[in-house]
């Protein structure tokens, strides 16, 4: 039993936990019930919890294992060259780090069909281990677009009809960056992002970034093609910062605006930001 950012602590035979000292905040609580069975998955719950200044008693959480999924993985149309699936995973992505929860990758057959179990909780679908020279273009549950949407996983349950879409039409943006003064740099990291700020949130596909090569240029490849972006060079950007909303926000009136198409090779010239 433990609680992401909250501490741990040990689930009594009569199936009763203490967790103490734990401070006001929003948490997840978890538990994980060994033994782990043939198949080497726990059966495991989850459960958003707020935590205020008063002690939070008669939780209940019901554990299970964890749901089975299934689908296939293709090119799409308009693809130039042939998908190796070989070494390819699929993976059930939680929106936030979750220790220990029994999700496997499900490895991809020959034939492109995968199967994955032990997923849980609310997760976005993702291929694992592409070549560089493919993408993914779009994903699928029962003909409905589920690229950027998370969805609910129930224990025990099964969910098939998965389809990925992957490209080779990968798009790529390059350029070089300038002082105040024009001078070039490459002391700098560029940033990328969506002018819509719904897409910003993680584990959000839409946001990359990238530093200057050897010849001061930076690259950036495969972003979701047909999409308004922003880019902006920084010139200096803290571990996870490119990714935080809030920094998005602030840099959202500095950055230069571009249209990117499907499989486009777009080319830009950025002015440093100095922070």
């Amino acid at each position: 039993m433990f609680m992401i950012g909250g501490g741990n602590g040990r689930v009594r035979q009569d199936g009763s936990f203490t967790l103490s000292n734990v401070a006001p905040g929003s948490y997840t609580l978890m538990a994980t019930v060994p033994p782990f069975g043939t198949d080497g998955l726990p059966e495991t719950a989850s459960m958003p919890l707020t935590v205020g200044n008063e002690d939070v008693s008669g939780l209940h959480l019901a554990t299970g294992r964890g749901a089975t999924l299934s689908g296939q993985i293709v090119a799409a149309e308009g693809s130039s060259g042939r998908l190796a699936t070989e070494g390819l995973t699929v993976m059930a992505q939680p929106l936030r780090f979750q220790p220990m929860m029994g999700s496997r990758p499900g490895r991809v057959n020959p034939d492109g069909s995968f199967k994955m179990v032990g997923a849980n909780g609310r997760v976005v679908i993702r291929p694992m281990q592409l070549p560089s020279t493919w993408m993914l273009k779009s994903v699928t549950l029962n003909g409905t677009d589920i690229s950027d949407t998370p969805i609910d996983i129930r224990p025990e349950s099964d969910v098939n009809d998965i389809q990925i879409l992957v490209t080779d039409r990968v798009p790529e943006i390059s350029g070089n960056v300038t002082t105040a003064k024009g001078e070039p740099t490459r002391d700098y990291t560029v940033v990328v992002f969506p002018e819509e700020a719904a897409k910003w949130a993680y584990p959000s596909r839409h946001v990359r970034s990238g530093r200057a090569d050897q010849d001061g240029r930076f690259k950036i490849r495969g972003l979701p093609g047909d999409e308004q972006y922003l880019a902006v060079a920084v010139d200096y950007l803290e571990e996870g910062e490119g990714g935080d909303p809030q920094f998005l926000e602030q840099m959202r009136d500095r950055a230069t605006s571009f249209k990117l198409g499907d499989g486009e090779v777009k080319t830009l010239d950025l002015k440093l930001v100095v922070r």
